[in-house]
């Protein structure tokens, strides 16, 4: 009986000492998958404001072309214009 008993205990210390050993860097993985996921998401961030950035940039330019070319517009008229009086 004492050496089942014993068998038994040591059975149970390895399972212990196994769980130990490996829950460790399943904690520390967990830590740094939350990290990266916290990165990921402050890039995520910084690439969506980046993006509606650009894209009011993008209607600037648009609005200027337009004006731009109501102005080219006006300018050929005008000069079409000056021809037919000389």
């Amino acid at each position: 009986m004492n050496k089942r008993v014993i068998g038994f205990a040591v059975i149970i210390t390895i399972v212990i000492a196994t769980l130990v050993v490996f829950q460790e860097p399943q904690e520390q993985a967990e830590r740094e998958d939350g990290e990266i996921l916290q990165e990921l998401k402050e890039e995520n961030e910084r690439l969506s404001q980046e993006i509606l950035d650009l894209e009011y940039k993008a209607e600037l330019y648009e609005s200027r072309y337009y004006e731009q070319e109501l102005q080219y517009e006006a300018l050929t008229h005008s000069h079409e214009d000056l021809e037919l009086r000389l």
